[in-house]
């Protein structure tokens, strides 16, 4: 390495180090799994009263349909 290259080496790793855009979507992403965990638990405790609301909402159209 030459002592040329040293000072723009620095800069780089100077911005590299400020920049936060990196550590803000982990944030997000870490939100979105402690999200997304007790939904998908709790939809599996509810599974079959879903689908069968779901199941009734389908009949009534299917028979208001003829």
């Amino acid at each position: 390495m030459t002592q040329e290259n040293k000072p723009e080496d620095s800069t780089l790793l100077k911005r590299f180090a400020s920049d936060e855009r990196a550590a803000t979507s982990v944030e997000y992403a870490l939100i979105g799994v402690i999200m997304a965990v007790p939904l998908l638990a709790s939809l599996g405790l509810i599974r079959d009263q879903l689908l069968s609301m779901l199941n009734s909402v389908a009949n009534a159209i299917l028979a208001s349909l003829g």
